[in-house]
């Protein structure tokens, strides 16, 4: 990938395009458009020596400075045209086509072409003011001025506040110089490594830049993507403790330990065997001294968490469930050991559901109250038993992933040890021998509502002991997360906020320079979100590294003069000469050479930082107040935010690319493949047996690591029977998933990588899902024909690889390019959408289509943000005009995941550009947001 920068200014506003060449001329266009509201149509760009630009090799020797000219000089309906300035030169334009309204941009020029003044108006009846453009996102040099001037006025002030002596300064910084170096050492991030599945972030990383089209990243791109996966990874597995799953009806092990506590089952008797009784012991701390002791009035044995929820749940008044029979121990899955790495919770909450929460509190874990209101949702049988045709007893049954008990892991004011209620703070506690140890030097202690117990919650400051425990707030998240960011050798500073919060900075050799990451909130390279998304009155902000202490307060705030007034610990001298001594303590002892390259680094930071901190803000990005922790405890702390936006969006979006063609394949790959499955006779019966077979297949195939991705296929199987026979029928199918068939030298065959793993990765959870809804459509349809082998039930002739912009986006997991990546996985988010948004999606190359019909799917969660109202539009000129092409009201989606296909009516036109407009969304009371799974566009075949 080669990129280049462009600098725009449109009548005094000023845009920069970064612009990949590999793209082709029409993206540099929509990204022109984005921006500026220039139709593509209207555009020509005009390079060196008046070379006019038209094709995509143009773009390869172009200059960076171009001039940007409209088709026509003036509209053919008398209206004025406006006017752009592109690297020095003049584009004129007359109209643009927005939503449901046209608007226009009416200009007037001074004398010599100058630009007087612009205002944007809504077309239809008599025309009415939108919007002026007064350069509204630029410092004017008057702006600058009064800046600069209250800068000065600033530090003159605070010579006389301020004192000149910079203990306390250095008394709130030094502390944490011994905390960085923590992270060099081997065997801390020996231990963080190891608690990541680096072959997961990997593919993840990879994936995610195919998503935008890239398959073959530089190392750099590579490294700043995995960074980015560690991020969110780390603010999954640090926000939460996911129980590990038991399918459904296994039975239990001799003994299960959660965080220290476990339960321990006494010896217990066999079925055929009717004396004694059962018991189960809950033990705790490394002796294993009997906490509390539950026994059964039953002499059945205990075998399964069920009947373990019954005993505890009601031991006094509750027999023990236990499956009688007189078969051999191991006919049924009762009787098998349980798989070692089974240590918890099972598939689901059940009526019993108390007698989890009771189990959870023995195991001193508390279930997020967040989950505990689903649970009433969630399916009452913990397991059931289902009749094979061979008579046997299979587990699990449902298709359904099994649901997992979820512990939050931010800690508010922990449960209590002894009966796991909640607790209030009571004061501060003396540290015991082994807190001192991980640097639990100040322990908070917490009062049980209930039993008057006290907790202690010890503040950790070693991270080795934080990877091990994942408990804390944002010091702990902070601190552990510069470990796991320096143990994959990034160039990494712990960031302190003298107000009371901790982040990380990483080096980003990608982007050429220091990138914020908070793992709190899970946001990167968002340095202003303190100071306009929580609306914090900064004061320091100090960057502590191997390589010394920096000053970083300028780059995380756009009023350096407010700040100015709140640094009255010293004066800036003072500041200055600290960090400088300290950064001369931690570079003692390296080479010459070495001080010299860190020196001229931090030269160019501090020219950053400076450059930086009167540069325009981005007012199309839409930072949240603070999200993670207790909400009493962000109000208290008065980082809500002014305006309780609850999440990091984009009103103002770049045209993205849809990088979807793998998704238009898999479907088209299903036609043959079922084509020759009917003509083979097959009953749907059959049909559905091969397909799930097939589908087992990948789910374990998907399992692999996904560069070495190969199963072998047991030729004594059933699954390998059926697949054997209708092999050539399916080998289509895995072409499109980059995969392939081999025969190993045993005569056993095997699937595996057929070319770029990526590609297989990113294919996978597509084919997955396609396959999970052909399979259901098959179970609930009559006998399946040729002509059945169209829409609604099979998806062929998708349209893909198109332009696509939209009036907003969450980022970074809801951009609207997530509705067309065929999966389950994502989906496109409006923050602002409920009453109203759009969506625009350009056809690659300018091709013509007939479109025969569109689906939508229901996202995951949230039924009211789905859409009820809307209309779709086409075009046959790039926007210019719009043709109605379907209109629906009133549309309710029943469940999530739903897909609704729906038939453009008789009368049809081509199209090159397609344009939703929802209306509503189900409940506008409810939400302000709009959001979809997928959106899917079918051509009507040639």
């Amino acid at each position: 990938m080669v990129a280049r920068k462009f600098f725009v200014s449109f009548n005094g506003d000023h845009f920069e395009v970064d612009f990949d060449t590999e793209d082709d001329i029409e993206v540099l266009k929509f990204q022109l458009f984005s921006l500026t509201s220039v139709l593509p149509e209207e555009q020509k760009i005009i390079g060196s020596d008046d070379v006019i630009i038209t094709e995509d090799s143009d773009l390869k020797s172009i200059s960076n400075n171009l001039r940007l000219l409209s088709i026509s000089e003036e509209s053919e309906d008398g209206e004025l045209d406006s006017s752009l300035e592109l690297g020095g030169e003049n584009l004129k334009i007359k109209k643009v086509n927005f939503a449901s309204d046209e608007l226009k941009l009416l200009s007037v020029s001074g004398e010599g072409g100058s630009l007087v003044s612009e205002t944007l108006v809504r077309g239809g009846g008599d025309d009415h003011v939108v919007e002026s453009s007064d350069d509204a996102f630029v410092i004017s040099d008057e702006e600058l001025a009064r800046a600069l001037q209250a800068e000065e006025e600033a530090l003159f002030f605070q010579q006389y506040r301020a004192s000149d002596n910079g203990e306390e300064f250095e008394q709130r910084v030094r502390p944490y110089i011994a905390q960085v170096l923590m992270y060099e050492d081997p065997v801390r991030q020996e231990a963080a490594r190891k608690s990541v599945s680096v072959d997961e972030l990997e593919e993840r990383a990879l994936v995610s830049l195919a998503k935008e089209g890239n398959f073959k990243p530089s190392e750099d791109e590579q490294n700043h993507a995995f960074l980015l996966q560690l991020l969110f990874w780390f603010k999954q597995s640090f926000s939460i403790v996911r129980i590990a799953k038991i399918e459904a009806g296994v039975v239990t092990k001799d003994s299960m330990r959660f965080d220290g506590v476990g339960l321990k089952m006494n010896p217990y008797k066999e079925t055929t065997e009717r004396e004694g009784h059962c018991a189960i012991n809950v033990v705790g701390g490394e002796d294993g001294n009997v906490l509390k002791n539950y026994r059964s009035k039953s002499h059945d044995r205990v075998t399964t968490l069920m009947q373990i929820v019954h005993l505890i749940d009601g031991s006094d008044h509750h027999e023990v469930q236990s499956k009688k029979t007189n078969t051999t121990p191991n006919q049924y899955p009762e009787s098998n050991k349980l798989r070692s790495e089974v240590l918890s919770i099972c598939l689901a909450a059940t009526k019993k559901i108390m007698g989890l929460k009771k189990l959870l509190v023995i195991a001193k874990l508390r279930i997020d109250p967040r989950i505990e209101e689903g649970f009433d949702k969630i399916n009452l049988e913990m397991f059931s038993k289902k009749k094979s045709r061979r008579n046997q007893l299979e587990w699990p049954l449902e298709e359904n992933p099994p649901a997992e008990i979820v512990i939050s892991r931010w800690v508010n004011s922990p449960p209590c040890d002894d009966c796991g209620s909640c607790t209030v703070n009571c004061g501060m506690g003396v540290p015991l021998p082994h807190e001192i140890q991980f640097g639990g030097s100040r322990v908070e202690l917490y009062r049980c509502n209930n039993c008057s117990r006290v907790t202690r919650f010890p503040r950790y400051n070693d991270p080795l002991k934080l990877v091990e425990t994942k408990k804390g707030r944002c010091g702990e998240w902070a601190n552990c997360f510069t470990l796991y960011c320096r143990a994959f050798h990034y160039k990494s500073r712990l960031i302190l906020d003298f107000t009371d919060h901790v982040w990380t900075e990483c080096f980003s050799n990608y982007l050429g320079r220091w990138m914020h990451l908070d793992p709190c909130e899970g946001v990167y390279d968002n340095p202003l979100l303190y100071e306009m998304g929580w609306k914090k009155k900064l004061s320091y902000v100090i960057a502590f590294g191997k390589d010394g202490v920096h000053d970083v307060t300028k780059r995380y705030t756009r009023k350096w003069h407010e700040v100015l007034i709140r640094r009255n610990i010293t004066t800036e001298s003072v500041v200055s000469t600290i960090l400088f001594n300290m950064r001369k303590e931690f570079r003692r002892g390296f080479t010459s050479q070495a001080i010299s390259v860190l020196e001229d680094n931090d030269k160019n930071e501090t020219q950053e930082l400076e450059r930086d901190l009167h540069s325009q803000v981005d007012g199309s990005i839409s930072l949240p107040g603070r999200l993670s922790g207790a909400k009493e405890w962000r109000i208290a702390r008065s980082e809500v935010g002014s305006d309780q936006n609850d999440s990091l969006s984009c009103s103002s979006c770049p045209v993205r690319v849809c990088v979807d063609e793998h998704v238009s394949n898999i479907y088209d790959a299903f036609y043959p493949l079922l084509l020759q499955l009917i003509g083979n006779g097959l009953s749907n019966f059959e049909t559905v047996e091969i397909l799930e077979a097939l589908k087992i297949l990948l789910v374990d195939l998907n399992k692999r690591s996904f560069r070495v991705r190969k199963i072998s296929i047991n030729t004594d199987s059933k699954t390998s029977n059926i697949l054997h026979r209708n092999m050539p029928a399916i080998r289509g199918l895995l072409a499109a998933l980059s995969l392939k068939t081999e025969l190993e030298t045993d005569w056993t065959m095997s699937i595996c990588l057929a070319g770029d793993p990526v590609k297989t990765s990113i294919s996978l959870p597509v084919v997955l899902d396609a396959l999970g809804d052909i399979i259901d459509n098959l179970k609930s349809y009559g006998q399946l024909i040729k002509d059945s082998l169209s829409l609604p039930f099979l998806k062929v002739n998708r349209i893909s690889s198109g332009l696509v912009l939209a009036s907003g986006e969450e980022l970074p997991f809801g951009i609207v390019t997530c509705a067309f990546d065929g999966t389950r996985q994502s989906k496109w988010e409006e923050p602002n959408g409920s009453k109203g948004c759009w969506l625009m999606y350009k056809v690659r190359d300018g091709q013509m289509y007939e479109l025969e019909a569109y689906e939508l799917m229901s996202a995951n969660d949230a039924p009211e943000r789905d859409p009820m109202n809307w209309v779709i539009e086409g075009s046959n000129d790039g926007g210019m005009s719009w043709h109605l092409l379907d209109k629906q009201t009133s549309q309710i989606f029943e469940k999530r995941f739903q897909c609704k296909t729906f038939r453009i009516g008789s009368v049809r036109q081509l199209s090159n550009t397609f344009r939703f407009t929802f209306l509503s969304v189900r409940d506008v009371q409810a939400t302000s947001r709009l959001q979809i799974g997928s959106i899917d566009l079918y051509a009507k075949p040639n």
